[in-house]
């Protein structure tokens, strides 16, 4: 028998939902094939995740019946074609049309389908005459289960091209990119894949309204992200992707520009974090304010202590021929080593900092985790610093075949030593 906190955990004091996926659905909802899944609730407070615990459970559970309708359906259709026991579902990128000419006629199985449905009863003929079956056939293919089964068949007869598998397919070619990159490619696919299903349902003119109304929500700079993913998808099965593109079109939404934190600012902060007895913060402001790390490249810091001093590895680079060590700041050197005990996610770690500093009152989204690495990039700059060291200490690509092809290695550790001391926050 469960009791009252079934389906519950704890991390760090907020509660989380644990369920495990079943099997007969995993084709469609477990890409990972890995049963059980965790889902943070968001909440320190039992009752209130006890609340939502229920509600996500029953979604679910929703979610699960209509998988295993369509999992059916799709079962009916293949079934009623011969020869067509190893077919790939999705697979209309690889094999040509002629191959499958000794399929039977897909309406012949489309309409034994809809005998199935014929047989509930709320679709049942009232009477036998050839017109009630003629309305209940109507009454089928108007349902939402006659439409799946309509769908179904047009996507086996190459009719309909899912987009679903042709963006999974396409992330899969992106999985060594960094997580933040990943999560802002498969939030762009949701958001495409609520609005369409088919790439035959994709026009021009439905597209420039898709992205017109994005528009109206999230800012350019988002939506021009978004736009990258949704060309990653056309371009690999040959389609034009010029139709994703915002250039020329307006915003509701003004772009938020990240400010610099100020040395004040920042010495409040840590007065602040000692005064609450944050501890975590303190030490993730101190490293990111002194190496330029984003959130994701402090919450996986590593320390190497090797033969010419302690070097800083930032797991957060976009490109994997360059992995960004910095040697360590003198100032962290034991902040570093403190840091290893606490483990934080990326998106945690902003979570925190960004409660925190509105509790302060910085209410701003122009002040973020991420201004510190603006901030130490001006400290750089102000002292005179070099464009092509600034540029390596800051994992970026210098955009030259000589320096990012011939020297992928980059500065000498003693000549990044020397550029690091240069950042000061003192007052």
């Amino acid at each position: 028998m469960k009791n009252k906190d079934h389906h519950l955990i704890s991390r760090n004091g907020i509660f989380h939902l644990r369920y495990d996926v079943p099997k007969d659905v995993w084709s469609g909802f477990n890409s990972d094939r890995s049963p059980s899944k965790f889902e943070t609730l968001r909440t320190r407070d039992i009752r209130q995740a006890r609340l939502r615990r229920d509600k996500r459970l029953a979604e679910l559970s929703l979610i699960w019946e209509k998988s295993r309708t369509k999992n059916k359906i799709r079962s009916t259709v293949q079934r009623q074609s011969k020869n067509f026991n190893r077919y790939e579902e999705w697979a209309f990128d690889a094999v040509q049309r002629d191959q499958y000419e000794e399929i039977e006629n897909f309406e012949i199985a489309l309409d034994e389908s809809f005998e199935e449905l014929l047989m509930k009863p709320e679709f049942r003929p009232l009477d036998q005459d050839e017109e009630s079956y003629r309305k209940a056939q109507e009454k089928v293919r108007a349902s939402p289960e006659g439409k799946e089964i309509i769908q179904a068949s047009k996507v086996l007869s190459r009719k309909l091209t899912p987009i679903r598998p042709l963006a999974d397919e396409w992330l899969q070619t992106k999985r060594h990119l960094n997580t933040s990159t990943l999560y802002r490619y498969d939030k762009a696919i949701s958001t495409l894949l609520n609005e369409f299903t088919y790439i035959e349902d994709v026009t021009v003119r439905k597209a420039k309204k898709f992205l017109s109304e994005l528009l109206e929500e999230l800012n350019p700079r988002t939506v021009k992200g978004y736009c990258g993913a949704f060309k990653g998808v056309w371009e690999q099965i040959g389609l034009p992707s010029n139709i994703w593109s915002i250039k020329g079109m307006a915003s509701s939404v003004e772009s938020v520009v990240v400010l610099k934190w100020i040395n004040e600012e920042y010495w409040y902060l840590l007065n602040e974090c000692q005064k609450f007895g944050r501890d975590d913060l303190y030490l993730a402001i101190r490293i990111a304010a002194h190496t330029g790390a984003g959130t994701q490249g402090v919450a996986r810091l590593e320390v190497r202590d090797e033969k010419h001093g302690r070097s800083l590895f930032l797991n957060e680079t976009k490109r994997e021929t360059r992995p960004r060590i910095i040697p360590c700041h003198p100032e962290i050197y034991r902040d570093v080593e403190v840091w290893q005990n606490y483990s934080f996610s990326s998106k945690s770690l902003s979570r925190q900092f960004t409660a925190f500093k509105q509790k302060l009152g910085f209410k701003t989204r122009s002040k973020v985790f991420h201004s510190f690495r603006h901030g130490f990039t001006n400290k750089l700059e102000n002292a005179r610093v070099m464009d092509r060291e600034i540029q390596r200490l800051m994992g970026h690509k210098i955009g030259t075949l000589t320096f990012d092809t011939y020297n992928v290695e980059g500065l000498e550790y003693h000549i990044l030593e020397d550029v690091i001391r240069k950042v000061d926050w003192s007052l």
